[in-house]
């Protein structure tokens, strides 16, 4: 292990011997399989052999949404699973097609081949595992309705095109990874608010601005990010109404 000292000294164990394992898969990489072949066989890879036990690789809509959530969030994968289902039909929908969209002309998931546009550009919402890592923990259905409100935004600015197909966007959510988990389901407060900002043609960040600024904002490369709502399981009756955040 010498000359790996970052994934010796800081990785834990766990995700060390997981990243080590992943090889077998990711050597695949070059032969007669496409990129989503692999990455596709590495999630279903990664659901058979948590623990504990997840049951069945999961298939149909919202499946690999499922396996990327279940690996990005690193904590009690049953309730971010749970909580998934429960979500209201609108981000249930939003996250099942996002995370789906391969950002590969012509390619798609086999297990979940229904409904997802073979058109682009794909979402990389960078630092989304942190944020379901740390929002994740107390709140996972609060912190899965804010990734689906990102990535719902973020389309706006990037709307679905067959000629993206082949490309792919990188949408920083930095500020929010910090956020205490709090501030999301608190009351909201009248001087800022969260938005998604288009940086440049494959770029964007989310940003907390003064409401007072907003008259100076350029409101085609900007859209607003709506957070604060209801998150309680859901069981019967329509999707709770939203409100505007402004945190």
């Amino acid at each position: 292990m010498e000359g790996c000292e970052k994934f010796v000294l800081k990785f834990p164990q766990k995700v060390l011997k997981q990243f080590l394992d992943s090889l077998s898969i990711v050597q695949t990489l070059g032969t007669d399989q496409s990129e989503t072949d692999v990455y596709e066989k590495y999630l279903a890879w990664r659901w058979g052999c948590h623990s504990p036990k997840l049951g069945p690789v999961p298939t149909g809509e919202g499946a690999v949404a499922l396996m990327r959530l279940v690996i990005m969030a690193q904590g009690d994968s049953q309730e971010v699973i749970d909580r998934f289902h429960q979500l209201p039909a609108e981000d249930k929908t939003v996250l099942a097609q996002e995370l789906a969209i391969t950002g590969c002309k012509g390619q798609r998931y086999l297990t979940d081949d229904k409904g997802v546009p073979m058109e682009g550009p794909a979402i990389l919402v960078y630092y989304a595992p942190a944020l379901m890592q740390k929002l994740g923990q107390s709140n996972p259905i609060q912190a899965l309705t804010v990734l689906a409100e990102v990535l719902r935004q973020t389309r706006r600015l990037w709307p679905l095109s067959r000629e993206d197909a082949d490309t792919s966007i990188i949408m920083r959510i930095d500020t929010l990874k910090e956020k205490d988990p709090t501030s999301f389901s608190s009351v909201p407060d009248t001087g800022n608010i969260w938005v998604v900002h288009k940086t440049s043609e494959r770029d964007g960040a989310v940003k907390h601005i003064p409401v007072h600024t907003l008259g100076d904002v350029d409101w085609i490369n900007h859209r607003v990010l709506v957070f604060h709502r209801d998150t309680s399981p859901r069981k019967t009756g329509p999707a709770a109404g939203k409100r505007m955040s402004m945190i």
